[in-house]
């Protein structure tokens, strides 16, 4: 486990790392959790579930400050029934309860990799190869034609 604390603009991660029991006092799903942080929290529990989304929130702005990018696209669920059939396709929502769940994972994933890297442990990762010049061009030329200019 690692300690993290919101600076200015990133959460920096504050050593030691160790290990950890979670001792979870409640499961929320995504819509239990959204429809509590959509309403002033009853308890104690519900007040952390706010706090911890404000700080996801806040990670979230700074990351999206430092470059990343929004790829928040529609996403679906299928539903299967016992038998594997299908029951129903639903659409999943990118909203707030989502948000604060990727952004502690991806917090998890960089605290880990940060620390393998500087121990110089080898670790399995993925590595993206450079973008095809004319794949390139052609967005670039999409971009400036829909949204907004866009220089590579």
């Amino acid at each position: 486990m690692r300690r993290i604390s919101a600076g200015a603009r990133w959460p920096r991660f504050e050593d030691p790392i160790y290990p950890a029991v979670i001792r979870s006092q409640c499961r929320y799903n995504y819509r239990e959790a959204l429809a509590i942080l959509q309403r002033e929290p009853l308890d104690s529990l519900e007040r952390m579930l706010h706090e911890a989304n404000a700080m996801a929130q806040k990670i979230r702005r700074a990351r999206f400050d430092a470059g990343s990018l929004d790829l928040d696209f529609p996403e679906t669920k299928i539903l299967l029934d016992d038998r594997g059939l299908v029951l129903r396709i639903e659409k999943i929502q990118n909203d707030i309860s989502h948000q604060l769940i990727e952004e502690f994972m991806l917090l998890a994933n960089e605290a880990v990799a940060t620390r393998l890297m500087a121990l110089k442990r080898p670790a399995l990762y993925r590595i993206h190869e450079p973008p095809d010049e004319k794949r390139l061009q052609d967005i670039a030329r999409t971009c400036s034609a829909i949204i907004f200019n866009a220089e590579i």
